[in-house]
C-alpha cells in the first residue's frame, strides 16, 4: 500500500515540476519574438538557426495548445455557442 501511495505522490510531483518548467503563454510569445529577431538579423550561425527554429516550433505548438484550451473554456462558458466578434466602427 505504501508503494502505491508513494508512486502517486511521485507522479504528482513530477507533473507539478513539468508544469512549473513550462513557460506561460506570454513568456512563449516573448521568446518567439526574440527568436524571430535573431533569425531576421542574421546573428545566428546555421546550427544556431536550426536550434532556434526547433525551439520556435515547440513554442508555437505550446501557444496553439494554450489557445485551443482557452477557446474550449470559452465554448463551455458560452454554452457551446461562440458569438462572432464584431469590431465596432469608431466613426459611427
Amino acid at each position: 500500500m505504501d508503494k502505491i501511495s508513494s508512486k502517486k505522490t511521485s507522479d504528482k510531483s513530477s507533473v507539478d515540476e513539468q508544469i512549473a518548467k513550462t513557460p506561460s503563454f506570454e513568456q512563449s510569445i516573448e521568446r518567439l519574438e526574440i527568436i524571430v529577431r535573431q533569425m531576421e538579423d542574421g546573428s545566428l550561425t546555421l546550427e544556431q538557426s536550426l536550434a532556434a527554429y526547433k525551439e520556435g516550433a515547440q513554442l508555437v505548438t505550446q501557444c496553439r495548445s494554450a489557445l485551443e484550451n482557452v477557446e474550449q473554456q470559452v465554448k463551455i462558458l458560452e454554452s457551446g455557442m461562440l458569438k462572432p466578434f464584431v469590431i465596432q466602427d469608431a466613426e459611427r
